[in-house]
C-alpha cells in the first residue's frame, strides 16, 4: 500500500491541538474532561459524598468475629456488652471500608445477640444508634431492619409493650432514613 499524501494534514492537526489548548486555558472543558466528571458524579454522587465503593473486604474477619462474639455470650450471658463492643469495633471498620455485606452481617448479629439475651431496651437502643452512624450503608441497615421486622411478624416478642416499642423504633429508623434521603436530594 502506498503511504497517504500529507497535504498539510499534520499542520492542521497541530493547529487543532493549539485550539484545544486555548479552550482549556479559557476554562472550557474538553469532551474527555466532561466525561471524566460525569463518571465521577455517577460513582460518588452529585456532592461527592455518595455511595462509597468497597475498599477492603472484611468477610474473613467478620466470619471469625461473629462466632467469637456469639460463643462469648453463650458461655457467659453477662459478657453481652463485651461481645457488642467487639462487634461495634468491627462494624466501624467495615463501614469505613465500604464493605456492605460484612456490615450487614454484623448489624444483624448485634440485634440477634440482643434479641437472644432478651435485652429489649438494648435492642432498641442499638437499632437507633446503628442506623444513625455517619456514612452508614443503606443495605446494611435494611438487613438489620428486616431481621427486626421478622421478630414482630413471627410474634417472637414476650409482650405487646415490647412489640410496640420495637415497632416505634423501626418507624423512627424509617423516618430518619427517609429524611436523610430527602435532604440529600434537596441539597
Amino acid at each position: 500500500m502506498a503511504p497517504a499524501a500529507s497535504n498539510g494534514s499534520s499542520s492542521s492537526s497541530a493547529a487543532q491541538g493549539k485550539k484545544d489548548d486555548k479552550k482549556k486555558k479559557k476554562g472550557e472543558a474538553s469532551q474527555e474532561d466532561i466525561e471524566a466528571k460525569i463518571s465521577e458524579i455517577i460513582v460518588e454522587g452529585p456532592g461527592g459524598s455518595g455511595q462509597v465503593k468497597m475498599e477492603v473486604d472484611y468477610s474473613e474477619t467478620t466470619a471469625k468475629k461473629i462466632p467469637e462474639a456469639r460463643s462469648m455470650v453463650s458461655a457467659d450471658p453477662s459478657r453481652l456488652e463485651e461481645a457488642l463492643e467487639l462487634l461495634s469495633g468491627l462494624e466501624k471498620q467495615t463501614r469505613s471500608g465500604g464493605d456492605a455485606l460484612s456490615t450487614g452481617k454484623i448489624l444483624v448479629a448485634i440485634v440477634q445477640l440482643c434479641f437472644e439475651a432478651k435485652q429489649w431496651t438494648l435492642l432498641n437502643e442499638h437499632i437507633i444508634t446503628l442506623s444513625k452512624k455517619r456514612s452508614q450503608l443503606k443495605q446494611a441497615v435494611a438487613k438489620m431492619v428486616q431481621e427486626c421486622y421478622s421478630y414482630v411478624k413471627d410474634r417472637h416478642l414476650p409482650s405487646k409493650e415490647v412489640e410496640l416499642a420495637l415497632i416505634e423504633t423501626l418507624r423512627q429508623v424509617k423516618k430518619s432514613s427517609l429524611k436523610n434521603i430527602l435532604w440529600k436530594w434537596m441539597v
